[in-house]
C-alpha cells in the first residue's frame, strides 16, 4: 500500500512540477510583449506570444490532473495573466477591417519568401501560377528557385534583370525595375531592395511595388537600421499607388512593428494576423507567426488577404487584390 501511495505522490509531484514550468514560460512569453518597448531582446521574444495561452492551458490542465487547485493559486494567477496578455495583443489582429470601396482596375499581388522553395520547385511554380497573381514580389530567391521560376515566363513575361538576386519581381505588364529607392534628387537611398514601376494598361500613373526582406531582430541591433533606412527612403518616394510587401520578420504585436507603422504612414498594413511561418510543422501546415506583410498607400482600395497552399518554402505566400482609381 505504501508503494502505491508513494507512486501516486511522485506522479502528482511530477505533474505539479511540469505545470509550474508551463505557467512560468507562459508568463515569460506574455511579459515579453509588455517589456518589449524598452528592451530589444524582449521585443524579439514577443514573437512567441501565441504560445502563451497554449502553455497556460497546459499548465492549468496538469494542475487539475494533480488535484492541487488550492495549492496552486499563484500558478493559476500566472497562467491566467499570461493568457489575458496574449489575448489583449493578438485578438485585435483577428478583427477584419472594412476595406475601402473597391473601384477601378483590380490587380492581384502575391508576396512570397521562397526559402527552401527549391526543395519542391515544380510545386512552387504550380502554386504561384495558380494564384492568379498579376505581380509577384519574391524574397530569398536562389539558383534552384530561379530555375523553377523560369517556367512562369509565359505568364509573367516581365521580370527584374537579375536572375540570381535574392529578391525578384515578376509582372504581367511592362515595368521599370530599380535597385533601392530614390531620394529627392533621384539618387538611390534606403536599404537593399527591389522596386518597380509597373505600367498597367488604362492607368495614367504606374503602380510602384517594392519587395523587401527585413533582417531578423537578433542579434541586436538587427532590424532597426534597415527599417529606419526603409522609412527614410519611402518618405522621398511619391506617396500614391504604392505596394510594399515582403518578409518583415516582424509580428504585428511587437513594439518594433508599431513603430514601423508610424514611420511608414500614410502607408497602411493590410495583413492582419494571418500566420505564414513556419509553413510546415512535422509534415502538417500549421504556421504560427504572421511575419509576411503587405502595406499599401491610402489611395489604393484592397480586398481580402489570404495565404496560399505550401510551396516547399518555410513561408506561406500571401495574396491580395488592390484597386487603382486613376484611369486615363
Amino acid at each position: 500500500m505504501g508503494d502505491i501511495v508513494g507512486g501516486l505522490s511522485l506522479r502528482k509531484r511530477l505533474l505539479c512540477g511540469i505545470a509550474w514550468i508551463f505557467a512560468i514560460f507562459a508568463l515569460l512569453c506574455g511579459g515579453s510583449a509588455i517589456i518589449g518597448p524598452w528592451n530589444g531582446i524582449a521585443d524579439a521574444v514577443a514573437a512567441t506570444l501565441p504560445l502563451a495561452p497554449i502553455l497556460a492551458l497546459a499548465g492549468l490542465g496538469l494542475s487539475l490532473a494533480a488535484g492541487r487547485f488550492r495549492g496552486h493559486i499563484w500558478l493559476w494567477a500566472m497562467a491566467l495573466c499570461a493568457g489575458a496578455i496574449a489575448c489583449w495583443h493578438i485578438l485585435p489582429e483577428w478583427v477584419v477591417e472594412e476595406a475601402p470601396r473597391q473601384q477601378g482596375r483590380a490587380i492581384v499581388i502575391v508576396t512570397h519568401n521562397l526559402h527552401h522553395g527549391g526543395t519542391s520547385p515544380e510545386r512552387m511554380a504550380a502554386v504561384l501560377a495558380a494564384s492568379g497573381a498579376d505581380i509577384l514580389l519574391l524574397q530569398e530567391n536562389d539558383r534552384r528557385s530561379a530555375k523553377a521560376l523560369d517556367s512562369l515566363t509565359s505568364l509573367y513575361p516581365y521580370r527584374d534583370p537579375c536572375r540570381a538576386c535574392e529578391q525578384a519581381i515578376f509582372s504581367r505588364w511592362p515595368m521599370d525595375v530599380h535597385w533601392r529607392l530614390p531620394d529627392e534628387e533621384g539618387k538611390a537611398t534606403g536599404p537593399a531592395l527591389f522596386r518597380a514601376d509597373v505600367h498597367i494598361p488604362g492607368m495614367a500613373t504606374p503602380l510602384r511595388v517594392v519587395t523587401v526582406h527585413v533582417p531578423r531582430p537578433i542579434p541586436l541591433p538587427g532590424q532597426k537600421p534597415f527599417l529606419q533606412a526603409l522609412a527614410t527612403g519611402l518618405r522621398h518616394s511619391r506617396p500614391t499607388n504604392i505596394v510594399l510587401a515582403g518578409d518583415f520578420n516582424l509580428v504585428p504585436w511587437s513594439s518594433t512593428m508599431t513603430q514601423l507603422e508610424q514611420d511608414l504612414a500614410p502607408l497602411h498594413r493590410i495583413t492582419r494576423g494571418q500566420p505564414t511561418y513556419p509553413a510546415m510543422l512535422a509534415g502538417i501546415s500549421a504556421p504560427l507567426l504572421p511575419i509576411d506583410h503587405i502595406f499599401v498607400s491610402p489611395d489604393l482600395a484592397f480586398g481580402r488577404v489570404s495565404t496560399l497552399p505550401p510551396t516547399g518554402s518555410d513561408h506561406l505566400a500571401v495574396r491580395t487584390t488592390v484597386w487603382m482609381h486613376d484611369r486615363q
